[in-house]
């Protein structure tokens, strides 16, 4: 058992009416709907939606937590829908509700009657593709914070005051619906469902390696993952319609080959990703393959590192010509 995963619900880990917790903890919910198998999770937007009441004490936070949600969805609503709510029965209590707003913008707000916390995305993503998000809640502090990551970017953050909360002020948890009430129900695919009761900490991804090259030479890229951990892989875009993915070593780097046949400006990209599915940011690296002589290569590369601020004005001319 993962002792920081508090709730993993799978679309492909459910049984008739149930929808298993395969994070040990055996937080499984009660399916309110008719559901495909493979499927499980394909919400109506019209009384769908996942009962989780009997372990929202549970599922709950404290205020002073380190909470994070995780989930892959997909939608084409134009209707505010409920992802996942807890709150109290009286909502002045407590709350904490995750929303697709109507425009496509993501939303989750906390809180109760005294103060109220919340945070939009600034992406809209109703646009029927496959997207994966996570809500970092940051409550070790006198002034929380909450951010949205989407597709492993922060789109949404906001820091603020928040009244005190526990975790068995929660009394509802849904998913699919506000907890609360029957309303906002959601209309789209929701996909490994996680919730974590301490931070998750996503590592970045470093690339080191040359700037200019020669075609048909091999040039060595060392791409490093800080902090180091284990179970992630690096998925690697040389920029010239070839990619590769391969594993990092136990002190969190690899470094790998690469060789260009043809002149011009590539853009490396290169992002890992974990076993959980979880994915850091992407980092890029610029190789420069010119169009000059070899006698001449060391000269260019010395008079653009003494005059950088020519380098974007003669990559325009390069690529015209």
């Amino acid at each position: 058992m993962n002792e920081e995963l508090l709730a993993y619900w799978k679309s492909d880990e459910c049984d008739g009416t149930t929808l298993w917790d395969c994070s040990g903890h055996n937080y499984n919910g009660i399916i309110y709907a008719d559901w495909n198998p493979g499927y499980c999770l394909n919400f109506d937007g019209v009384d769908d939606y996942v009962d989780f009441d009997t372990h929202s004490e549970d599922l709950g936070y404290n205020k002073t937590d380190d909470y994070t949600i995780s989930f892959n969805f997909k939608s084409t609503s134009s209707t505010k829908g409920t992802i996942y709510s807890m709150s109290h029965t009286n909502i002045a209590r407590a709350f904490a509700q995750l929303e697709l707003l109507a425009d496509g913008r993501l939303t989750y707000k906390t809180g109760d009657s005294t103060s109220l916390l919340q945070v939009n995305s600034t992406g809209t993503y109703n646009d029927g593709s496959w997207h994966y998000a996570e809500v970092r809640f940051y409550g070790e502090v006198v002034n929380p914070t909450i951010e949205i990551w989407v597709d492993g970017s922060k789109d949404g953050s906001i820091t603020d005051w928040l009244a005190p909360f526990l975790s068995e002020d929660f009394k509802t948890a849904k998913m699919g619906r506000k907890s609360n009430e029957e309303i906002d129900y959601f209309d789209g695919i929701i996909d490994e469902f996680k919730i974590y009761k301490w931070l998750i900490t996503i590592p970045k991804i470093d690339i080191e390696g040359p700037s200019m090259g020669k075609v048909g030479i091999k040039y060595g890229f060392i791409f490093t993952l800080s902090p180091p951990q284990g179970g992630w892989r690096v998925n690697i875009d040389w920029g010239d319609g070839t990619s590769e993915t391969t594993g990092f070593n136990s002190s969190g780097y690899v470094m790998v080959n690469h060789t260009w046949t043809t002149e011009g400006i590539f853009i490396i990209k290169a992002w890992a990703k974990n076993e959980d599915g979880i994915e850091t940011t992407v980092a890029t690296h610029k190789i420069i393959i010119p169009r000059i002589r070899a006698s001449s290569y060391q000269w260019y590369h010395w008079f653009l590192e003494c005059f950088p601020f020519l380098e974007i004005f003669l990559h325009k001319i390069y690529l015209k010509n």
